[in-house]
């Protein structure tokens, strides 16, 4: 499989109409349901699939780029996580976003087959807090 920067680009050389009207119409789906909607089914319509198009020709090269940023992460989970108001794809996941949410304590080390560089560095000591004595309470007598 052609990674993501050398699919959109040479999508994005071709023709909407001609792609629409070839097999290439798959690959754009493919493309589109990867970048925007974490692997999900997208609309296969004509009118569909020529608003993908431009949506994704308006991508600038700075999220062009991101689509094959290299990340050391490996999810062991299959389909889409629901995460805090937001799904995520273990295929799409990034090292950055999974840092964060392992910080948060959202996602733990056993989500992951690999957990992303730094998470080792970033985490929180192993050893346990000592917990804080607790104060005595002592009883006053009321005065009748």
């Amino acid at each position: 499989m052609l990674n993501l920067r050398i699919e959109y680009e040479e999508l994005m050389a071709m023709d909407v109409e001609g792609i629409i009207s070839s097999s290439h119409s798959i690959r754009l789906l493919n493309l589109y349901s990867k970048i925007f909607l974490n692997g999900a089914e997208p609309r296969s319509c004509a009118t569909s699939q020529r608003s993908y198009y431009q949506i994704l020709k308006s991508l600038s090269m700075e999220q062009v780029n991101r689509l094959d940023q290299k990340r050391t992460c490996q999810p062991n989970w299959v389909g889409l996580r629901y995460i805090n108001g937001r799904h995520y794809s273990p295929d799409n996941i990034t090292d950055e976003e999974a840092l964060t949410l392992l910080k948060a304590g959202l996602l733990t080390d056993a989500n992951f087959k690999k957990t992303p560089d730094g998470w080792r560095l970033g985490k929180v000591s192993e050893t346990p807090a000592t917990p804080k004595p607790k104060a005595k309470r002592t009883r006053t007598k009321k005065a009748s």
